[in-house]
């Protein structure tokens, strides 16, 4: 069996991770393409990946395989995966497409049941929000907003954005303390923050306000430093961070 799909890359534009909570994820697909090939074969090593995948994706592609493969009840089977990308590509999103197309080409199709599973696995491997967040991409062709326990709101219109990665860390964030002083007051300024980029990037207004807020609140609680630029966001990778800029 073989599966090839090619799609725009998306980023979780507005997200800020907090421990032990569930705030809104804006999520919106970008100018950059992906294209991944899957073959699912009998016998073989359990997964081979081509193409330049980061070492983290390629670690959480291989425990969600085997977490799926103990809840599917699979037989052994042998999976290659190609990456082809052009341009920045967010690792939260390459770890989602490349799941999310090997279980499209197990089960036949994704609906909503599946990304429900798939975001079970996901919160065993420990991933964000941001991640899970990313599951939905198939059903819209632009921006939405999702949060944990509620189903996703797509934008009435078409919106898409140009971006690169212009810095950031592999190394995995420092663990943010659950008894920061006043993280539930951050926890919802960060909510209506988030809610609030979503609305002005449906109604096509500036979102440099939002942004510079988002950004303030990776300082305060992760220590990111970002330049004073409205066109620069943190966007949270599988493992560490990038600083992209964007253009709507």
């Amino acid at each position: 069996m073989r599966r090839e799909e090619v799609t725009r890359g998306c980023i979780p534009f507005l997200h800020v991770p907090l421990p032990h909570r569930h705030n809104p994820v804006v999520v919106v697909p970008t100018t950059n393409h992906v294209k991944v090939t899957v073959s699912v074969e009998e016998g073989g090593p359990p997964l081979v990946l081509e193409g330049r995948v980061d070492h983290a994706v390629a670690r959480a592609v291989n425990t969600f395989l085997k977490h799926i493969r103990k809840e599917l009840e699979l037989p052994p089977i042998h999976i290659n995966l190609d990456i082809d990308t052009g341009g920045y590509v967010c690792t939260s999103f390459l770890y989602v497409l490349m799941t999310n197309t090997i279980i499209d080409l197990l089960s036949g199709g994704i609906d909503e049941e599946l990304v429900n599973t798939m975001q079970l696995i996901d919160r065993r491997i420990g991933v964000d929000d941001g991640v899970t967040a990313l599951r939905y991409y198939r059903f819209f062709n632009t921006a939405y907003i999702w949060r944990y326990g509620e189903s996703p709101i797509g934008a009435p219109k078409t919106i898409v954005l140009t971006v690169d990665a212009v810095g950031g860390s592999e190394h995995s964030l420092k663990r943010a303390n659950p008894g920061f002083p006043l993280m539930d007051l951050i926890t919802r300024l960060a909510g209506l923050n988030v809610i609030e980029g979503f609305n002005k990037l449906v109604n096509n207004d500036d979102v440099s306000d939002v942004v510079r807020l988002n950004n303030a609140l990776w300082y305060a609680i992760y220590g990111v430093e970002v330049p004073r630029h409205d066109d620069l966001v943190v966007v949270k990778e599988l493992e560490g961070y990038s600083i992209v800029r964007f253009k709507k």
